[in-house]
């Protein structure tokens, strides 16, 4: 499972080290859906995280990657936009 496909989008901080991780929507996708490319499904979310985990990275704030003193653990940032009820779920 590749996450940056899962992700949809990949950037990196400003120091290029730390993956940041942008996602939409974490649901299943709807039958009719008008941006299908902005969905993830709930497993492939939940996997993906588990493999960083699993391959000693953290989960990290946005905050310790882009302002100083920036943060030099091996990790990984998510993020969720458009507020939707899914990403909070």
């Amino acid at each position: 499972m590749n996450m940056i496909a899962a992700a949809k989008v990949c950037c990196l901080d400003s120091a290029g080290t730390t993956p940041i991780f942008m996602f939409h929507r974490v649901n299943r996708l709807p039958a009719k859906a008008n941006w299908p490319q902005l969905y993830v499904a709930p497993k492939v979310f939940s996997v993906a995280v588990g493999k960083l985990k699993r391959a000693g990275a953290r989960s990290l704030h946005l905050d310790e990657v882009l302002e100083p003193p920036r943060t030099q653990a091996k990790g990984f940032v998510l993020t969720f936009d458009d507020g939707f009820v899914s990403a909070l779920e």
